[in-house]
């Protein structure tokens, strides 16, 4: 019987191939029930079907042909159980064995490739002029794919796709090429908001995370496709995963991986990544329920060696060249007065500050200052904030900014005009939403 069965799917799939075909919507439900017949003999014993069933999947990458118009509303959405009967082999650990291993990169690479089916005419596409009238120049096709996703798309929010794809990346037992692939289809599936809070609701975000974090080379395709990832669950995921991201897991990987990443940013491609990063941290911190993993130190943590805060260590880098700097300058010109040799005021050189005047390294500065703006304007009564905000005179640095006396120190005149007055400009936002939280104290 099996020998027959063998025989008959040969015939099939060698029939298809030769002459390139691909099957019709209206057989899919067969062929999901097929499918996941073979599979269930193959878990079994039956390992003669297993290439059988590897063609099976081959042919089903093809783009799936319609015999009337009447079957994209009758045929299409049972698409659905063809899905449900591929994420039947992916929820099974087929990572021992080779001949299995071989099964599960057909079928996420099938997945990968439903997912990813007219993705790219959204993104390539301009919007015409009969919509940038209605809903001006600025009107862009990614919010069509937001809002309403693509036929594929809307098909994966009713099956249990992201449900699988968040196990396999939970179980994290597959290689780090397979992976990527199972990320990009999570990134590609986070483009229609359903999707995006959905995934948001699994807490695949915290799996994420933890891979960035466990990835002992943050300039590697896993980490920047995590990242990616991540940013489309944020963005279209909406306030469920801004939220999502404010457990404790999430933050201490966030804050071990920003000591990592931070500490060995040599190259210049590094500054992406490490903005990247905080941008992350800037989605954390907009919830207030993180902000207390940010204010109190995890004693449990053995990656801090100082045991700082991750509000300390925040407060470090956005502060840093401003303290430092000042503090040796005056010492500088402090002994060249009392020797009586000053000529010249004496001024830092610009390799000898922590960040350049690069526009990544701005934007940097940016992002931290307003992470901590976040974190003071609803801890603004807490003493431990008041202490760390003095520690590291953060509020004096602000106003160096915008003092005329300042303009003598060089982590000041550094800038060039523009760069100045865009930094002035936010140290004047940052202080106008902080002062009148102290007036009444």
């Amino acid at each position: 019987m099996t020998d027959r069965q063998v025989d008959a799917i040969d015939k099939l799939a060698e029939e298809m191939n030769q002459n390139n075909h691909s099957f019709y919507y209206k057989d899919l439900p067969t062929l999901a029930k097929l499918i996941s017949l073979i599979y269930n003999k193959i878990t079994k014993g039956k390992t003669e079907l297993l290439p059988e069933l590897i063609y099976l999947i081959k042919i089903c990458d093809r783009p799936f042909l319609k015999e009337k118009t009447s079957d994209e509303l009758i045929f299409v959405p049972k698409t659905v159980q063809l899905l449900n009967a591929i994420c039947e082999i992916l929820q099974h650990d087929n990572s021992q064995d080779e001949d299995m291993y071989m099964l599960y990169l057909e079928s996420i690479n099938f997945l990968n490739n439903f997912i990813a089916y007219g993705i790219e005419e959204y993104k390539n596409q301009e919007a015409d002029y009969q919509m940038k009238k209605i809903y001006g120049n600025n009107f862009s096709l990614l919010n069509t794919l937001q809002n309403e996703g693509t036929r594929n798309l809307r098909l994966i929010s009713n099956s249990v796709v992201l449900e699988t794809l968040v196990y396999i990346i939970t179980n994290n037992v597959y290689n780090e090429n397979s992976t990527i692939v199972v990320v990009n289809s999570l990134l590609n599936c986070a483009l229609y908001k359903v999707n995006a809070e959905k995934l948001a609701g699994l807490g695949v975000l915290k799996d994420l995370i933890q891979i960035i974090s466990n990835t002992s080379d943050f300039r590697s395709l896993l980490v920047r496709v995590c990242i990616e990832a991540i940013w489309n669950i944020l963005e279209n995921g909406g306030k469920i995963g801004c939220r999502m991201m404010a457990y404790e897991e999430i933050v201490n990987a966030l804050f071990y991986t920003f000591n990592t990443v931070i500490k060995n940013c040599f190259r210049l491609e590094d500054r992406n990544i490490r903005n990247d990063i905080c941008i992350l941290i800037n989605y954390a911190v907009s919830s207030p329920e993180s902000h207390i993993y940010f204010i109190y130190k995890d004693e449990n943590t053995s990656h801090d060696l100082n045991k700082k805060s991750f509000l300390q260590i925040l407060l470090h880098y956005a502060t840093y060249d401003e303290t430092v700097s000042i503090q040796k300058e005056i010492e500088l010109n402090n002994k060249e007065n009392f020797d009586g040799n000053l000529k010249t005021r004496l001024t830092m050189d610009p390799h000898d500050f922590f960040l350049s005047t690069s526009p990544d390294d701005i934007e940097f500065k940016k992002i931290i200052w307003t992470s901590i703006l976040y974190i003071i304007k609803d801890n603004h009564s807490k003493k431990e904030v008041r202490d760390i905000l003095e520690q590291y005179r953060f509020m004096s640095c602000l106003l160096l900014y915008l003092d005329p006396e300042g303009l003598k120190f060089s982590c000041i005149t550094r800038w060039q005009q523009p760069q100045l007055k865009d930094i002035q400009i936010l140290c004047l936002s940052i202080l106008l939403n902080i002062i009148p939280l102290y007036q009444s104290m």
